[in-house]
């Protein structure tokens, strides 16, 4: 992932047992890393559908299914 900061930080990082209690002591961030993760998950998708395309293309000049 990426980090974009205005001042001088610290990057830190939690374990997954860290993580889930934080969420449950504030179940408000849950929506905004929803978010974040649904935002990483759609830009993975487009960065992998011209690859799959290419991959599909020797297939079906083929006459493969």
């Amino acid at each position: 992932m990426t980090a974009t900061v205005t001042d001088d930080s610290e990057l830190g990082f939690l374990t997954a047992e860290a993580l889930q209690s934080l969420l449950r002591e504030h179940p408000e961030f849950c929506q905004e890393l929803l978010v974040i993760l649904g935002e990483k998950l759609a830009q993975t998708e487009q960065g992998k559908a011209p690859v799959l395309r290419k991959q599909e293309t020797p297939q079906q000049e083929s006459g493969g299914t």
